[in-house]
């Protein structure tokens, strides 16, 4: 797909055309992917029908990404959306999916335990139970805070960080062929190269806009969420960034990669 000078409105384009040219399997894939996080909730069987979403959702993510990446126009763009089925969504790369939502799962797990470590570093073990007792005094409990501020101040840059990284390892996962090489490329995150690429003005205001789109977004579904009603209006907006997301990270993986390649083979 050839990169629009306009390439944060391609992005948008790309997404809304996902939809609108099959708003059929838009709809049957929310309604999939809705239900089993709705049946998460089962007691016992709610944390592997949770796993089981996140992969249906990682589905339908790589399936627009491979379907942007294997189209050579606009044309021929349309023309595969058009004629997706459910199970192409669901199944058809379902092997990419897995290795890249088990990746992401691991990494979720590391940050969780690192976090933990250093506040249980920080503080000790001891006061942690303490706290979460509410057996401290009020100034004692400031005391803990303050120590746990810094921390927390540096783990939060640091996600902040990663969260900028992030669509360029999600996107090297969605160009993946295999649930190995896809489980592999989640961790590209942590990759230098992966991180001195990023230095780049154009990928800069794509996931700029990315992430203010993010804040909108969630605004808009807590309000639509805030009454049944307008669920399915919190739904469908969800589904639309998802679709923004996936398409933002395939132009901003050839714009920063495409141009990596140039610079370095000058004469190619």
């Amino acid at each position: 797909m050839q990169i629009s000078s306009t390439y944060i409105k391609q992005a948008y384009s790309l997404a809304w055309r996902f939809f609108s040219k099959n708003k059929l399997v838009s709809f049957l894939a929310m309604a999939v992917i809705f239900g089993l996080y709705i049946l998460s909730v089962i007691p016992l069987l709610g944390f592997f029908i949770a796993i089981v979403a996140g992969i249906a959702l990682f589905s339908v993510q790589t399936f627009v990404a491979k379907t942007l990446i294997s189209s050579n126009s606009d044309e021929e763009y349309d023309e595969k959306v058009q004629g997706a089925v459910l199970k192409d969504l669901l199944t058809r790369h379902l092997n990419v999916a897995s290795g890249g939502f088990l990746g992401f799962f691991v990494i979720e797990i590391i940050m969780i335990v690192i976090m933990f470590t250093l506040f249980v570093l920080s503080v000790g073990l001891e006061s942690l139970m303490q706290l979460s007792d509410q057996t401290m005094t009020p100034e004692q409990q400031m005391q803990i805070f303050q120590s746990m501020g810094g921390i927390g101040l540096i783990f939060v840059l640091v996600a902040m960080f990663l969260a900028y990284i992030y669509p360029l390892a999600l996107a090297k996962v969605y160009a993946s062929e295999d649930f190995g090489e896809a489980f592999a490329a989640i961790f590209t995150m942590f990759s230098p190269t992966v991180w001195k690429a990023s230095l780049n003005v154009q990928y800069f205001l794509m996931i700029t806009m990315l992430h203010v789109t993010a804040i909108g977004m969630f605004i808009l579904m807590i309000i639509s969420a805030m009454t049944i009603v307008l669920m399915p209006i919190a739904l469908f907006m969800a589904y639309l960034f998802i679709l923004y997301a996936t398409t933002t990270a395939v132009l901003a993986r050839e714009i920063v990669f495409d141009e990596v390649e140039t610079v370095e083979n000058p004469g190619a």
